[in-house]
């Protein structure tokens, strides 16, 4: 019996060559190769956009199309069971059979994720097929959000004052490789630097009283985001009261995230609430998030941005004040959400937005 995943996937796909009346579409991005085959990858080079094993889809056949290195690997550790026809081409001569093997097996209009002379790109549109997350993809998820907060959290308790920010980040990629996630952001901030920039990449800059920790985590090309923030001793009022403002946006945006809203609506009453914190311009100085699944974001939220929030989506909003943030990843599952970055082993902060009570994460105090 076929995998209801991957059955669900191709249909999907098949539907789309349909409505666009293509004979093909050329997959060869990771973040579209691991959801149609239910996780698996074809990635070499990390962080790479492109991955080294594409997909054809036609009406009718899904092929795998690599070189000599990478079939064997990619058949028996990956797709194996999946129902893919192998295309191999030496290594020596894969750029320039490429293209013209894609179309002899695809006789007609190809679409493809990546730019190549003579098919048609597809994008956000393509995309779209990915926001609908299967009972399959909401298991995996949970696993990877539990996971990834775990690895973080442990970290913040780990962390030690005169630690510099990569041995800080090093300590939490440790964690996740450990688990087979990859950590596609990770960035550390440490006292001021928190205040100066909205992405502090790791420096040697060593650790004297607040640090600040942002991830986003990756399996099976799943994506996960999330921020804690941790300081050695009490936090200073300031800082108190911004990450109590922080906080409420975020639950706005939050509760605000239901079936059939737009993302714009959504951001609006963000940027309103940042307002009514006495804090009317943060938003303008660092996205607030949107969409999360097989990208970092599959979009950013904006004033302009028209999409409908969908049963089982999963979004990851991030609301800045400077020097604080606040972060985490849910799905939405009707009117209702749950978060899945998130354990019983943090501080919280109880927000009541129209009647709704939702915990967010605090400022972890250490001695």
């Amino acid at each position: 019996m076929a995998d209801p995943e991957i059955k669900e996937k191709e249909g999907r796909v098949r539907e789309f060559l349909d409505k666009r009346g293509l004979a093909g579409i050329l997959l060869c991005r990771q973040d579209n190769f691991s959801w149609f085959t239910a996780g698996k990858a074809n990635s070499v080079v990390m962080g790479a956009d492109i991955g080294f094993t594409p997909i054809l889809v036609t009406p009718t056949k899904k092929y795998i199309i690599t070189n000599n290195i990478e079939a064997p690997r990619i058949m028996e550790e990956e797709v194996q069971n999946q129902g893919f026809e192998l295309v191999t081409l030496a290594w020596y001569h894969f750029d320039n059979e490429f293209l013209n093997r894609v179309k002899n097996l695809a006789e007609g209009r190809v679409g493809s994720d990546a730019p190549f002379p003579g098919l048609e790109l597809v994008g956000r549109d393509f995309s779209e097929l990915r926001y609908i997350l299967t009972p399959e993809e909401i298991q995996r998820y949970r696993w990877l959000g539990r996971e990834s907060t775990k690895a973080m959290e442990e970290s913040c308790r780990e962390i030690i004052v005169g630690q510099s920010e990569f041995e800080i980040g090093a300590c939490l990629a440790k964690k996740l490789f450990n688990q087979g996630i990859t950590p596609s952001v990770l960035l550390v901030g440490t006292d001021e630097r928190i205040f100066n920039y909205r992405h502090p990449v790791p420096t040697e800059k060593k650790l004297q009283n607040y640090v600040m920790i942002v991830v986003v985590a990756v399996k099976g090309g799943l994506n996960v985001a999330l921020t804690r923030l941790v300081h050695f001793g009490p936090p200073p009022q300031e800082m108190v009261e911004k990450h109590k403002a922080v906080v409420n946006v975020d639950a706005t945006l939050i509760t605000s995230t239901v079936p059939g809203k737009s993302y714009s609506e959504i951001f609006d009453k963000g940027a309103r609430a940042y307002a009514q914190a006495g804090y009317p311009d943060e938003w303008k100085k660092h996205f607030q998030g949107g969409p999360i699944g097989y990208g970092p974001r599959e979009f950013n939220a904006t004033f302009e941005t028209h999409q409908e929030v969908l049963v089982n989506q999963a979004v990851a909003w991030n609301p800045t004040i400077t020097g604080v943030k606040s972060e985490d990843t849910f799905i939405v599952t009707g009117k209702d959400r749950e978060i899945i970055t998130t354990t019983a082993n943090w501080p919280m902060v109880e927000v009541e937005i129209d009647g709704q009570v939702i915990q967010r994460p605090g400022i972890l105090q250490r001695e």
